[in-house]
């Protein structure tokens, strides 16, 4: 019998592990970057380079409908119909990541920001442009790959693959820094990644498969065609969220330069960072949901539903005080003061990502039932008003960027609960209890960055000066919101304790 919980929990800790690497290249190594790469040429990569793959050819959601449809068959026991799914939709997965990557490819010698920058800079930007082309379309495939292992529940394995696959990405980015490639580096780390992750991840997948002697592989026509057929609602919704997340930087370029989107990047990196780390709470339980829908058991969807629609905005109220009182300090120490966008911009960007966490486990939810065009449309209308609301507001200064992906991401979140809870039968006094806790969670992270923020600048090193602020910040913040969302607090020790138990067994 399949564990759930353990599978998620091995899920979070290798999401944990990934997403560590991460930081110490988007973070620990981006003064390196700033060492042997110009400004605006890192400006215009995390502006349109990546912003590019982001918005046309990553993970644009065929993986989350092949890893639901299989979770779910395997939940229900139609094993006759999980190798015929798996197969049809590698072959639509890899026809689609061609055609994304072929239609991103003719646009990117075209992007006009790449006028913006002398000529040899330029034709060094298109051509790194073009290798995160290749590594996106490589991702694609990548992405199915993973979250169908991720629906046999070989979370381990998946995990290692990625981990893997980070630290080499870094090691050889770091070495072609030194050796003079400049921008070249960092596509040539992402290239590399992609393809350890392809030759991995499928090794392991036909293991998976072998081990499911139950499971017949075959390709059905009617099988492609469904995944073909859905795959508008896939594509117009992974879209959609690429406009919501990466957005803001492209507009910021075009509007206030690609200098400022440097500085507007650099200063919500942290509260990114953070919220990478606590999506992977809901993304570990995924596959799980998928199987508890599978098995039509809807009580505990609503538990699992209830559990994390509590725990994430609580981790994040925590996480995003701290970082919206140490993010002045840290960019200064990290790249310079003069790359700080300002308190503004660093706290409405903590509250439009606490406040998107909300929405995204409504997102899970109805993901796991695999109603994708339900997901395309509350995608589609968000990102509508973000990108009018990011157009208008930004002419006023970097603060219209956040301000756009708060005024979304309410809408997003009001949206998809009201779709959940059609299906969910959550009583009036639980969700009364729920919008009572992440009202006094909400009040307990304002509070944590406003006295974060009062506290004056240590003495001693930079660096120790900063981590004895986020120690203290950290410490009185988890006090507060023990004493202000102790129920909160409690829920956490419940699940903690009850994953121990089930491990000793």
């Amino acid at each position: 019998m399949v564990d759930r919980r353990a599978s998620a929990v091995w899920n979070a800790v290798f999401g944990y592990a990934t997403i560590t690497l991460a930081l110490v290249r988007n973070i620990v190594l981006v003064p390196i970057y700033l060492r042997f790469i110009p400004l605006s040429e890192f400006g215009l990569w995390m502006a349109t380079g990546g912003a590019l793959v982001n918005l046309f050819i990553v993970d644009f959601g065929l993986s989350g409908a092949l890893s639901q449809r299989v979770a779910q068959y395997l939940g229900s026991g139609e094993h006759s119909r999980v190798g015929s799914t798996v197969i049809s939709g590698l072959v639509a997965s890899g026809l689609m990541a061609v055609l994304l990557a072929a239609i991103a490819f003719a646009t990117a010698p075209f992007l006009p920001m790449l006028d913006a920058i002398e000529p040899v800079a330029r034709t060094r930007a298109l051509y790194c442009f073009q290798l995160a082309i290749v590594t996106g379309g490589v991702g694609i495939l990548n992405a199915s790959i993973l979250g169908l292992l991720r629906s046999f529940h070989r979370p381990i394995v998946v995990g290692l693959t990625n981990l893997s696959a980070d630290i080499l990405s870094v090691l050889l980015t770091v070495v072609l820094l030194f050796n003079g490639w400049s921008l070249y580096a960092l596509a040539a780390g992402l290239l590399m990644r992609s393809s350890l992750v392809l030759v991995a991840g499928l090794s392991a997948l036909i293991r998976a498969l072998v081990a499911h002697s139950e499971v017949t592989l075959s390709f059905q026509w009617a099988e492609f065609k469904s995944l073909m057929a859905g795959s508008w609602y896939w594509l117009s919704a992974s879209i959609a969220m690429k406009v919501q997340t990466n957005s803001n930087t492209v507009v910021v370029a075009g509007l206030l330069g690609p200098a400022s989107a440097a500085v507007y990047g650099l200063t919500v990196r942290a509260h990114e960072t953070l919220q990478a780390l606590l999506l992977e709470l809901a993304h570990a339980v995924t596959p799980s949901m998928a199987h508890l829908y599978g098995e039509r058991n809807t009580v505990r969807m609503l538990e699992v539903t209830e559990i994390l629609v509590i725990l994430i905005p609580l981790f994040a109220a925590l996480g995003f005080g701290v970082a919206v009182a140490a993010d002045p300090q840290f960019v200064a120490i990290w790249v310079g003061s003069n790359l700080y966008a300002g308190h503004v911009v660093s706290s409405l960007m903590a509250l439009a990502i606490w406040v998107s966490l909300i929405g995204h486990v409504g997102y899970n939810a109805v993901q796991a039932r695999g109603d994708f065009k339900e997901i395309s449309r509350i995608y589609g209308i968000s990102a509508l008003v973000h990108v009018a609301a990011l157009c208008l507001l930004t002419r006023f200064g970097m603060w219209g960027a956040p301000m756009a992906s708060l005024l979304s991401a309410t809408l997003m979140g009001i949206l998809f609960w009201e779709n959940i809870l059609k299906v969910l039968p959550l009583t009036r006094q639980a969700g009364l209890r729920i919008f009572t806790i992440l009202s006094r969670t909400l009040f307990a992270g304002t509070l944590i960055a406003a006295l974060g923020l009062a506290l004056p600048n240590l003495g001693g090193l930079a660096w120790l000066s900063f981590i004895a602020r986020v120690t203290l910040v950290l410490a009185g913040g988890a006090l507060l919101v023990r004493l202000i969302v102790p129920d909160g607090v409690e829920l956490l020790l419940t699940e903690i304790r009850s994953t121990i138990r089930r491990r000793r067994r």
